[in-house]
């Protein structure tokens, strides 16, 4: 499979240290204005048919994938899957796998991301408990489609989804801020 460009440094100093919501997390060091790339999540590409090949191989877990476009996952590296799930992120995944800041971040908190606004309409069957211990939480993270509309509305608004999810929920293409 291609390999996806060259792991790219974080333009931040993030390190992975224990996290309330499970296991270990990435957190920042730095202030993180919004709208700023965070990260480039990076690993090897392929379809969903090569994603379930490494899947049953015992080299990836179901979570390990992160779905780009509607038939593109991304094998994540192990930083990259350290970024937790939160019903209310302070990042979002946009155009690929660039991690970019939805609000702003302060030095200390732990940089996440809502997976299931990653995960296309039609893979209702993958499901991941949440304890995200946002006041919102869902409790399970889900495809897109299990997003409240309230906040999917504010994720389109903000320019917050793959450009794939948009078309799926066949919303218009916003222009680019910035």
């Amino acid at each position: 499979m291609n390999r996806n460009s060259p792991l790219k440094a974080a333009r931040f100093r993030l390190y992975s240290a224990p996290s309330k919501i499970g296991g270990h997390g990435i957190f920042t060091e730095d202030f993180i204005q919004k709208g700023s790339q965070i990260y480039t999540l990076t690993g090897d590409k392929g379809s969903l048919d090569y994603m379930n090949s490494l899947i049953d191989a015992g080299k990836i877990t179901v979570d390990d994938g992160l779905q780009i476009d509607s038939d593109t996952y991304i094998s994540l590296e192990p930083f990259g899957k350290s970024f937790n799930h939160c019903c209310e992120p302070n990042a979002a995944v946009v155009s690929e796998s660039d991690l970019i800041a939805a609000r702003d971040i302060l030095p200390g908190e732990e940089v996440t991301y809502d997976y299931s606004a990653t995960v296309g309409i039609e893979k209702t069957w993958w499901k991941m408990n949440c304890n995200c211990l946002a006041a919102s939480c869902r409790k399970i993270a889900s495809s897109v489609g299990t997003i409240p509309k309230h906040r999917l509305m504010y994720y389109y608004e903000n320019n917050l989804l793959l450009d794939y999810i948009v078309v799926q929920l066949n919303l218009p293409k916003l222009k680019k801020n910035g």
